[in-house]
């Protein structure tokens, strides 16, 4: 495990993914500027990590931030939800 508790280098994901304890799940909330032909809930269909879930940012974003702009980082508990809903 690395030294960052909630940090994790990409061997260690490969091989905690492939050991298939369930410890860790990867959450894809992959997100494009408007006005990009990518989307991203098409390309986690195509290809993702194995176990991972994706989760919309547009969804999940706080929309009563005190300065209104879209996309501001989500509670702590309202990320959590919205990773448990999954």
């Amino acid at each position: 495990m690395s030294a960052a508790p909630y940090l994790l280098t990409p061997n260690e994901v490969k091989n905690e993914l492939n050991s298939g304890s369930g410890k860790i799940v990867p959450v894809d909330v992959s997100w494009f500027m408007p006005g990009s032909e990518r989307k991203p809930a098409e390309e986690f269909k195509a290809k993702h990590l194995p176990g991972a879930r994706y989760l919309s940012l547009d969804e999940v974003a706080d929309k009563t931030h005190e300065l209104q702009l879209k996309h501001m980082m989500p509670s702590p508990e309202d990320f959590a939800k919205a990773c448990c809903e999954l």
